[in-house]
């Protein structure tokens, strides 16, 4: 009869760590089909997910997360952004390379291009602020709705559409937009018909 236990379907084969290896976590009769595995990479290399060590957990017989080590003049993952659009991106950046970020529509930022120096991402990182000057919430009109979500502030090119109540009428504009930190025109105003 033989010693080792039967494979088991679902658990995952230890992986090879390129540039670096596997650290053995301590943990007994652990599910092998969930078990964590911990990383350490050879000397002049670090995890690309950043961190002086990685982890990956076994899923239904894969790893997940990157089981890599990175020279250390390479940089990881770019670092999440606010506001930018969704770009496809790498594992890993050479030295000296830089990436270039989209902001999402409305927003704008002043520098556009982030750098790999040394292993690290230079900062500043970009900050995709909303483009030109936000506006205060739209005016409150007497017997009208607005049907926008409240906000403290309003980007350029944001439009407002005013409602009356039932049995009111509206006079002036119904719509009003933001430009360079106020709204285009006066508010309407809601009268009740003459009768």
């Amino acid at each position: 009869m033989s010693m080792f236990p039967p494979e088991i379907e679902g658990a995952c084969i230890n992986p090879t760590v390129m540039n670096g290896f596997l650290v053995q976590s301590n943990e007994r009769n652990v599910d092998p089909r969930k078990s964590k595995i911990y990383f350490s990479c050879n000397e002049g290399f670090k995890p690309s997910t950043g961190g002086w060590w990685g982890e990956a957990t076994c899923t239904e017989g894969t790893w997940s997360g990157i089981v890599e080590c990175i020279d250390k003049s390479q940089c990881g993952r770019i670092p999440v952004i606010p506001n930018t659009r969704k770009v496809p991106h790498s594992e890993v950046y050479n030295n000296e390379q830089t990436v270039t970020i989209d902001c999402k529509v409305g927003y704008t930022s002043e520098t556009k291009t982030i750098k790999c120096k040394d292993g690290e991402w230079q900062t500043p990182l970009p900050a995709c602020r909303p483009q030109g000057v936000p506006c205060d919430p739209p005016p409150k009109v007497e017997n009208a709705i607005v049907k926008i979500p409240y906000k403290n502030k309003y980007i350029k090119g944001f439009e407002v559409n005013y409602e009356c109540r039932k049995s009111f009428e509206i006079e002036g504009h119904k719509k009003l937009t933001c430009e360079n930190g106020s709204w285009t025109t006066p508010p309407p105003t809601c009268k009740r018909p003459e009768p």
